[in-house]
């Protein structure tokens, strides 16, 4: 009978034992999908970053490009200016002479008209001169 009964304490023992394993057999498998729910989400969010880091990356790439460019630009606009700060220089320096000539040429008439007026003067003088001798004669 003791052994029977140590059977039966042995049987009931087991059960308890196997009804303990199940119950934390039963959470651990609730934390495991848990955790496996946890892993998906984290892996969901991991794809979206990492769309997002590609699209980071893209417009990275493309701002790159965009200051090279500019930078480019920046270099041609100022060979621009200075090529026609150039231009600007050299034709302000020609229409600068072509005035000196214009007026050396105006000075250069003035004084021959002043000099042809003082000739007509002369000649004028003269005239009066030879019609006051010719009135003399006359009288």
């Amino acid at each position: 009978e003791k052994i029977i009964k140590d059977i039966v304490q042995g049987m009931a023992d087991f059960e308890s034992d196997n009804r303990e394993l199940r119950r934390v057999v039963a959470e651990h498998d609730s934390d495991i999908q848990g955790a496996a729910k946890l892993i998906e989400d984290l892996n969901q969010q991991n794809n979206a970053n990492a769309k997002t880091f590609q699209n980071h990356d893209r417009r990275l790439g493309d701002l790159e490009r965009l200051k090279e460019i500019v930078a480019k630009d920046k270099v041609e606009n100022a060979h621009n200016v200075e090529a026609l700060r150039l231009a600007c220089e050299d034709e302000f320096n020609n229409v600068k002479k072509a005035e000196i000539s214009d007026f050396n040429n105006l000075n250069n008439k003035v004084n021959s008209l002043v000099g042809l007026q003082d000739v007509v003067e002369d000649l004028a003088s003269q005239i009066e001169y030879l019609q006051q001798d010719v009135d003399g004669v006359r009288k």
